[in-house]
């Protein structure tokens, strides 16, 4: 149900902006441990399924 309901905003509105995009930019000081933020980035896509949720409207498919 709750992805029926992400889909549904998405199509609702094609040309608005979508509601559910959230962006966010950090300053970071110092060394980056690249290999320790994707590693961290990747445990929180791995953790939250929602974060991996995306929709695709394919051509002819209206379900």
């Amino acid at each position: 149900p709750l992805q029926e309901g992400l889909l549904f905003h998405a199509l609702f509105d094609e040309q608005g902006t979508d509601v559910y995009i959230e962006q966010m930019s950090l300053t970071l000081e110092g060394q980056l441990d690249a290999v320790a933020l994707r590693a961290s980035w990747q445990a929180l896509l791995d953790r939250h399924a929602s974060l991996r949720a995306g929709f695709r409207q394919l051509p002819g498919v209206d379900e």
